[in-house]
């Protein structure tokens, strides 16, 4: 939760099972054959100012993109602050400020 002034954000992840439906090759019969399987995933809200309410629900495959995503920008960044100059006049200018 997040709390500025008047404003107020709520961020919740929720787990959840998915019903997947998958087509598995039957050797005995050769055809497919449709079986329905549970699959672990999430679902995440957003609530703004207790009226404005956002969801989505992100798939085990989705989340490990997300992951991998996150890891790569929030280290480029992490790694920029801590190697760029200290005075203003060595500071880079423009494009070069930020590395994404």
């Amino acid at each position: 939760m997040n709390k500025f002034k008047n404003n107020k954000t709520v961020i919740k992840f929720t787990p959840w099972d998915k019903q997947s439906k998958i087509s598995k090759f039957d050797a005995a019969s050769k055809t497919y054959k449709e079986t329905t399987e549970t699959i672990p995933a999430f679902g995440m809200t957003i609530i703004k100012n207790g009226n404005l309410t956002f969801k989505i629900s992100i798939e085990p495959g989705e989340a490990e993109c997300l992951s991998s995503f996150l890891s790569t920008v929030l280290g480029k960044i992490y790694k920029h602050r801590i190697t760029r100059p200290k005075s203003k006049s060595q500071q880079p200018q423009g494009d070069q400020e930020c590395p994404i």
